[in-house]
């Protein structure tokens, strides 16, 4: 199964003779525009959520400490608390960043302008990354995708065509969201190879329906990284001595 198989069968469409519902999956913002021609056809109610706060982050909380007071705790976030009875400040903030966190594939998708190009045209370009990030084109931009935004501070408003789908999205985190997302711009990744999950790969959904574990998976990983550690230092290296 590949992704888009399975957000086909997310979207209740089923996966060859297998048509069980299926109740959520973890997948971004844009799912609704990437199977619209899915969606033309089967229509499907769906929204986004924000993510479960594991339970043992209650443990490493001390004026949090059981999961009955972090479930307490989490609900205050999701009403637009800022603060909790008898929860530390300190706390109360660890568990809300960890409400609001969001994986972001965002540092893979750059805007480059290539330095071989005349000026004229280079500088063509980047008016047009300003013009990009300006009320007007983001506007545009968010009528066109049914109400997603870049992250330059464009709120969606009533006049925006948002969709149902996107406006769950921006109800559960509007601009609040903690995004984790790999640092691509160290020369460990660009150079070394250094992954998000070294040795492990992009197969960590397979993995885990044959049976792994994410202790396992983790294992793996810190093997992997011990293994090539040499090497993502060299890049770091290599690249500090470029720099001089």
């Amino acid at each position: 199964m590949n992704f888009e198989e399975a957000q086909a069968a997310f979207l209740g469409n089923g996966y060859r003779d297998d048509t069980k519902k299926v109740a959520f999956m973890v997948n971004g913002d844009w799912l609704e525009n990437e199977m619209f021609s899915w969606l033309i056809s089967n229509p499907q109610d769906i929204g986004m959520m924000r993510a479960p706060v594991v339970s043992a982050l209650a443990r490493k909380l001390s004026t949090v400490q059981t999961e009955e007071k972090l479930a307490a705790v989490v609900a205050a976030v999701d009403e637009g608390a800022s603060s909790f009875e008898g929860v530390s400040a300190e706390d109360f903030a660890a568990v809300r960043e960890a409400r609001l966190m969001g994986y972001t594939a965002t540092p893979n998708y750059p805007i480059g302008i290539p330095s071989y190009r005349p000026e004229e045209q280079k500088q063509l370009a980047k008016d047009f990354l300003v013009y990009l990030c300006s009320e007007r084109a983001q506007k545009i931009y968010a009528n066109k995708l049914q109400g997603l935004t870049m992250p330059y501070g464009y709120e969606v408003d009533d006049t925006v065509a948002a969709s149902d789908f996107i406006r769950s999205k921006l109800e559960a985190f509007g601009t609040d969201m903690v995004p984790v997302f790999p640092n691509n711009s160290s020369p460990m990744m660009y150079r070394g190879g250094l992954a998000e999950f070294p040795g492990v790969g992009n197969a960590i959904d397979s993995r885990l329906i044959d049976g792994e574990t994410g202790d396992s998976i983790l294992a793996i990983s810190a093997q992997g990284m011990a293994a090539n550690w040499d090497t993502y230092m060299k890049a770091l290296e290599t690249s500090q001595t470029t720099a001089e």
